[in-house]
This record gives C-alpha cells, sequence and structure tokens, in this order.
C-alpha cells in the first residue's frame, strides 16, 4: 500500500467514527449510499494491493450496558459507535453483547427545540471476554455524568440453584444505604447487610440461594431507619441481577425507586410495600350531584366526601387489583349510585373519574405520568362528556386559524384518553373540539401554558345544552 492509499484508508475510518454527531437516526437512503460509498472504497483498496487489516480478530464477547439515570431526561440512545442499541427512558437499560474488541460507546438525546439528536456522552471501552461494562448517565442532560464500573461475567451452567447480586447506588438524593435481601418478613440486624450501597458505586457480588427474597435500604449502619422496602419476590438460581437504586419518580410512591436488572434489558421495578399506591377523583358525571365514595362494602367512612361536578381531589391512598367501590349522594348510604370496582398497579398514582348519565354512571381510571421531562412540554385530555361520542382535538397557537390545521387527534371516542401529547416548543396555545371532520367549535377554545417540564391535564365534560362541551384543566 503506498502513502496515497493509506491516507485514502486514514480519511475512511476517521468519517466513520466522527459523522455528524446530531444525527442520531440515518434514514434508510442515507445508509445504504454510505454503505456502496464503503463498498466502493474498500473495492478500490483491494484492487490496488490493500487488502489486509490491522483490527485483530475477536476471541470472545463481552457485554455492555448503558442505563440512564438523568431524573428529568427524555429517552437517550445508548450506541455502540454509530449504532443504535437502544432507547432508555428514564430507569431503563440497555445492552449489547459483542466481540472482545475496543469500542467507543455514545449516548445521544434530542434537547429542548432540537429535531436531531446531541452526543451528550462518550467513552472508549477495551473489552475483555467474559466482562461486563457499566454505563450509568447520571446528573443533567447540559452537564451529565457518566458513571463506570466493570466486573467478570458470572458463569453459569444452568443447572445452579444459587444466584448472584449486586447492588448499584445511582441516587443523588440519598445518603450510603444498607443493603438486606433476605426471607420475607426478616427485620434488618445490625452487622448482617448483604453490602453496603454507596453513590455511583456498584457493590461486589453476593451471592444467596433461588427463592423468595424481600429487599430493604436502611440508612447506612441504623437498620432500624428503613428507607424501603419491597413486596416480596421470587429470584431464580443460575441467574445474575443488578439491584439499581434511583431518586424518586413522581410517577411512583415511595421515597426511593429500584430497579431489579438481569440479563438483556429487562428492568423490572420493584414496589415500595410501605408507599400504597394513590388515586384521585374526578367528578364527571353531569347532572349525578354531589357524590360520596366508599370502598370494599365499608360505609363507616368515605373514600372521597361531598364531590361536586367537575371537582378534583387530593391523591389519597389506595388499594391495589381489583377493589369494589360504590358511589352514594352525598350523606345518604340507602342510596347506590353504582357499584363499580376499579383496578390499580402497586406502587402507581392514577386519576379516576365517575362518568355518564344519571341512570347509566361509569367509573374509570388511568395511570399518571407525572415524571416531568426537561425537553417537552405534555397535555392530556380525557374525554368523558357522555353527549358526544367522538370529538376531535386541536392544538394551534394564537396566531393560528383552527380552519387551515388539521386536528392533533382525530375521532377521539367517549371514555378515551389522549395520552400524554408533547410539544417541543414552549408556548401558549388553543385546545379546542369539534365533532369529527368538523370545524365549528364545541368546546373550547381554552388557553394554556405550555412549558417545558410541565404537564397539563384536562378533561372534556357535558354542559347544560347537550351540543356544547367544557374543557377544564384539572391539574396543571
Amino acid at each position: 500500500m503506498n502513502d496515497q492509499q493509506r491516507q485514502l484508508a486514514v480519511t475512511v475510518v476517521v468519517r466513520m467514527n466522527v459523522g455528524p454527531s446530531t444525527n442520531t437516526y440515518l434514514s434508510n437512503r442515507m445508509f445504504m449510499i454510505f454503505r456502496s460509498f464503503l463498498m466502493v472504497v474498500a473495492v478500490a483498496l483491494a484492487v490496488s494491493g490493500c487488502a489486509e487489516t490491522s483490527r485483530p480478530e475477536a476471541t470472545g464477547k463481552g457485554n455492555l450496558r448503558g442505563i440512564n439515570a438523568i431524573l428529568q431526561s427524555p429517552d437517550i440512545g445508548f450506541l455502540v459507535e454509530e449504532r443504535l442499541q437502544g432507547a432508555m427512558n428514564y430507569k431503563d437499560t440497555a445492552t449489547r453483547r459483542i466481540d472482545d474488541l475496543d469500542y467507543t460507546i455514545n449516548f445521544e438525546a434530542r434537547l429542548a427545540g432540537d429535531v436531531l439528536s446531541t452526543r451528550i456522552a462518550s467513552q472508549h471501552v477495551d473489552v475483555v471476554a467474559n466482562t461486563e461494562y457499566l454505563f450509568a448517565l447520571t446528573g443533567s442532560l447540559s452537564a451529565p455524568t457518566l458513571l463506570t464500573a466493570e466486573y467478570p461475567e458470572r458463569q453459569w451452567s444452568g443447572s445452579e440453584t444459587v444466584f448472584e447480586a449486586r447492588s448499584l447506588h445511582l441516587a443523588t438524593s440519598a445518603g450510603d444505604l444498607d443493603v438486606y435481601l433476605d426471607a420475607p418478613g426478616t427485620a434488618p440486624v445490625p452487622g448482617e447487610a448483604r453490602a453496603t450501597a454507596v453513590y455511583g458505586e456498584l457493590s461486589a457480588p453476593f451471592e444467596l440461594a433461588a427463592g423468595d427474597y424481600e429487599l430493604i435500604l436502611t440508612t447506612k449502619d441504623d437498620p432500624l431507619d428503613i428507607r424501603y422496602r419491597s413486596r416480596t419476590f421470587s429470584q431464580i438460581g443460575a441467574t445474575s441481577v443488578i439491584f439499581s437504586v434511583f431518586d424518586p419518580d413522581p410517577s411512583i410512591t415511595g421515597d426511593l425507586s429500584v430497579r431489579a436488572m438481569g440479563a438483556g434489558n429487562q428492568s423490572t421495578e420493584l414496589v415500595d410495600q410501605d408507599n400504597p399506591p394513590t388515586l384521585r377523583l374526578v367528578h364527571a358525571a353531569f347532572a349525578t350531584g354531589n357524590v360520596d365514595m366508599y370502598s370494599n362494602d365499608d360505609f363507616t367512612t368515605p373514600l372521597v366526601n361531598d364531590l361536586g361536578f367537575s371537582e378534583l381531589t387530593a391523591d389519597f391512598d389506595f388499594e391495589t387489583d381489583i377493589v369494589p367501590v360504590t358511589f352514594t349522594p352525598t350523606g345518604d348510604t340507602g342510596v347506590l349510585l353504582l357499584e363499580d370496582t376499579l383496578s390499580v398497579t402497586a406502587g402507581s398514582r392514577n386519576t379516576a373519574f365517575l362518568v355518564g348519565k344519571p341512570a347509566e354512571l361509569n367509573a374509570l381510571v388511568f395511570p399518571d405520568n407525572r415524571r416531568p421531562i426537561e425537553t417537552v412540554a405534555r397535555w392530556r385530555l380525557t374525554h368523558v362528556a357522555s353527549n358526544v361520542p367522538a370529538v376531535d382535538v386541536y392544538v394551534y397557537l394564537d396566531s393560528e386559524d383552527i380552519a387551515d390545521i388539521f386536528p392533533r387527534l382525530f375521532s377521539l371516542p367517549f371514555l378515551a384518553t389522549t395520552g400524554y401529547i408533547e410539544n417541543r416548543i414552549a408556548d401558549s396555545y388553543q385546545i379546542a373540539v369539534t365533532l369529527p371532520n368538523e370545524k365549528d367549535i364545541i368546546a373550547g377554545p381554552v388557553s394554556i401554558d405550555l412549558t417545558l417540564g410541565g404537564i397539563v391535564e384536562m378533561a372534556l365534560l357535558d354542559t347544560v345544552d347537550p351540543n356544547l362541551f367544557d374543557i377544564i384543566i384539572y391539574d396543571n
């Protein structure tokens, strides 16, 4: 190979490694063009006598694991070189089993107002076979910190009756924690912690027999100060697990959030048994009057008392699974307006609606996502107006005319929610509702200020006029 050929080869490698840092997802067309270009270069080099390569041969495989521990982040892309391995939501992990060669690990995210993704962190790694490399992104998008660790992978035959566990402390809101992992109902005992979790560190491994366990976290050297206690969970043998501790997610109850991270992209939330799920109730049943709500046929103390139409309760503790509830007129348990069941997930936060006409009442629950995302504003509209089967939903700037734009959502049916809609530009917007495929406004427009990191919750309600409706903002 002559000097000119060597320079061409080096130029190709450099361009492959430092391509545009803001472009995470190449279109198929661009990818095909780029691949064709590389093939042409490869052929040219081979023809001119430069067929050999200096890249070493792989002798085994290691494992790369990325973790998103930035509380208010959007999804973060985990890339090996320029290839996306997964988009990680807060507390999620993405993994890649890979040859024992050297690589650059990259993290990318869409920053506020941007269309393309920006590279926010990178790390070189020289992979050794049968080793796991962990990369946890913490801090903020503007000033991220990349915590790293590496350790030998446990080799399992598959017949073992034990499992291997480690703890990983990623909660900036908590100091050092003692980690107890024992049979359900076992109280923490001084000196018997499995590990001490220090922020930013991965603990040494500990081995236990497969079975049912509770994970308990206490303040270091104070077993009586319990910071977290999981529900009972089962752990099978011949597995490795990392118990990762995160800052509290506003979408769940509890002061700390814990994930059990196993092989691949498995990341399971371990619910804090000392913090039950919560519920809040919106009265959306027009002409029903004020109501009380009781649970489990216990009519001594109502969970909800004297709630009027369009009103919202505060969060209150609720039970998990399927819970029978009864609605009565305020102060009159002799009249049953509705007997129904509500189902919520352990550790979650939820909003329930009493809906329908007086003779056709219904109750429904939607889980809340209250975690702020610093790069977007989010809103949700729930259709609980019984007098209109479906509506189109418009979201537009003050300077725009509804006649000139398309709906943000088409034909949203009664008893459905939009889910959380993201706006990447913070501004004042108008929310309006029409009948499907029409432009005459039947509800709104209502002005909402969408701020980055903010969440606006709305509901479409009936009015005295069966052809007109209200949009209420019940949480902002």
